[in-house]
């Protein structure tokens, strides 16, 4: 505790390839959404991708502002101009 080391929650594991290119997910067996729904690859993908593409509909966030990603994941999809 008191680090800055990530700790997974819904992957048991992750790792990049040399160029942070392809991250890949280990993901918990058995973790369930509040409806009782099984959390899968798809899901983890959608909740990426709503945050990467500025045009996406789901886009919004908390304040609309996705503050972290630039400095996780690089530049967003569609990003407004300015």
């Amino acid at each position: 505790m008191g680090g800055t080391a990530v700790q997974p929650s819904l992957a048991e594991s992750y790792e990049a390839n040399d160029e942070l290119t392809v991250w890949t997910f280990h993901l918990r067996q058995g973790v369930k959404f509040h409806d009782g729904s099984t959390l899968d690859a798809n899901d983890v993908v959608t909740s990426l991708v709503l945050q990467w593409d500025a045009a996406h509909p789901l886009h919004k966030g908390n304040t609309g502002a996705f503050s972290y990603w630039s400095g996780l994941f690089g530049p967003y999809l569609n990003a407004p101009p300015g």
